[in-house]
Formats: structure tokens, sequence, C-alpha cells
């Protein structure tokens, strides 16, 4: 027996093509294990940690948001921790302050507490002007907001 049994099989049982048609498959296996692994490895934004297993009916599109870098005096429970994408640096107040109200609203929460900044490395990928090497792949230093996902104890 083989390395491969699946090859120490086909030498037996079948004609030479059906040699090579065993190592392609198991080439293309291993090719789609690999893409598969890379995919699962990659980065998935916007972050939810949710803290609560109590699921709550999403806010409309127009509901209010309301978001502090401090904490509020009104009582409220916790939903999740959430991190948005990273931005650049003049992009991440509006996108990332928008895309904080987009994540309160499908969790149902109405506000976004203890709002701060965080470091994030991003991959870029195409051409860059200016730039040493100007095709492929770069990293680039961004920012991301974090904040927690609240909802008020109103009766």
């Amino acid at each position: 027996m083989g390395i491969f049994p699946v090859l120490h099989c086909a030498t037996v049982h079948g004609p030479e093509g059906k040699i090579a048609m065993s190592r392609r498959n198991i080439l293309l296996l291993i090719s789609a294990l690999l893409l598969v692994a890379a995919a699962a490895g990659c980065a998935r934004w916007p972050r939810i940690e949710r803290i609560t297993p109590t699921r709550f009916a999403p806010r409309p599109p127009d509901y209010p948001i309301a978001l502090t870098h401090k904490d509020f005096d009104e009582p409220y429970s916790p939903i999740a921790v959430v991190a948005t994408r990273p931005h650049e640096a003049r992009l991440v107040d509006k996108a990332g302050q928008e895309e904080l109200r987009a994540i309160a609203r499908k969790l149902g929460g109405d506000a976004v507490v203890q709002i701060a900044y965080e470091g994030a490395l991003d991959e870029d990928i195409g051409y860059h002007p200016g730039a040493f090497l100007r095709v492929g792949p770069r990293l680039e230093d961004k920012i991301s907001l974090k904040g927690l996902v609240v909802r008020f104890d109103r009766p």
C-alpha cells in the first residue's frame, strides 16, 4: 500500500488514466480545503460579541440611536459589544458612527455607549499611486470604533 490509499486502489483496479484522475481529485480537494481555511481566517466585520442571549426585534431604519463616549445615567441592559470594520482616519467618525447606528438598530438597541477608537491593520490590494510597490497587497493602519450596544429599561 502506498501513501495515498486512493492511488493504490486506482493502480490495482483501474487503467492508467484513472491514476491521473485520482491525483487530480486529491489536488482539487487539497486546494479547496486550503481555500476554505484561508477564508475562515479572514476577519469578519462587524464584530459582535453578544452579552445577553435575549434577542430583541430590530429597530426601524429611521430610529434614533444615541452615541456617546461616556455612560448614561438612565438604567439600561447591555446587549452586545460591537466593533465596526476598519476605516481610514479621515472617515472613521462619519462612516464608523453610521455603522454603529446600523448595528445597534439591527440588534434592537437604543444607544451605543463607551465608544472607543481601536487601531486595526487592514490589507488593501490594488494600485497605489505614489507607493514604492504600486501594485499588490499592502497593510494599512486604520481605525475602527468599538462600543457597547444597550437597550434602556423603560416601561
